[in-house]
């Protein structure tokens, strides 16, 4: 990957707020935010639990294991 396509990335990455930056003379620091990816964890396993008014288990042609999807 060539340095500005990095660069770009990082650039994505900060103004989303996943990412922290920070300049340090001619060099970029970069960090994860913890709170920011934190909240994305959350997110990311609220969506991919099963959940008892999940559309799947209303339907009629439910899987005979419950699984979502």
């Amino acid at each position: 990957m060539s340095q500005s396509t990095l660069s770009y990335h990082m650039k994505i990455l900060s103004e989303s707020g996943l990412v922290n930056a920070v300049r340090d003379g001619a060099w970029m620091r970069y960090t994860l935010n913890k709170e920011k990816t934190d909240e994305v964890i959350a997110f990311f396993t609220c969506i991919t639990n099963d959940k008892e008014d999940c559309i799947c288990k209303k339907s009629k042609n439910k899987k005979s294991d419950n699984q979502c999807c």
